[in-house]
């Protein structure tokens, strides 16, 4: 019987052993195929132009490393007074995390002030404003601390 079937089936039809025709799945290339200029000739520029780019690069580097190793590190630069500017910033930034520590002391007494003035299904907007600003004030301090 598949024999006799198998005659009139059409080209991407299959006969099944109990003589129903069943739909294959044909498969379609794509016609640009062939055309792998057009796929890597983007690929080819890129990478043209890094290896163009590349000495460039190389140098910056070493002409930074060079002026670094001449002496004029961060470490060793001084204000005009004779100080290092490192110790003038860390000391500036210690003075605003005392200043900012004791402006959230003051911001979290005033916060519990106005739970125990309010009621438990009261919230004031003012609060709401408090507790953004100690998050605001955290976040300076926690980046000064972490330079």
């Amino acid at each position: 019987m598949i024999a006799t079937l198998g005659a009139h089936v059409r080209p991407g039809l299959a006969a099944s052993p109990t003589g129903d025709r069943i739909a294959c799945a044909t498969r379609r290339y794509d016609n640009d195929m062939g055309n792998e200029k057009r796929l890597t000739e983007p690929r080819r520029v890129f990478l043209r132009s890094g290896l163009a780019l590349a000495p460039a690069a190389l140098a910056a580097t070493v002409v930074r490393a060079q002026v670094m190793s001449q002496g004029d590190t961060p470490a060793d630069r001084r204000m005009p007074n004779g100080q290092l500017q490192t110790d003038a910033i860390l000391k500036a930034d210690y003075e605003q995390n005392v200043k900012d520590a004791r402006e959230l002391t003051a911001l979290a007494k005033s916060i519990e002030l106005d739970f125990d003035k309010n009621d438990e299904n009261v919230l004031s907007l003012g609060l709401l404003k408090k507790l953004d600003d100690v998050e605001k004030i955290t976040k300076r301090i926690r980046g000064r601390l972490r330079r």
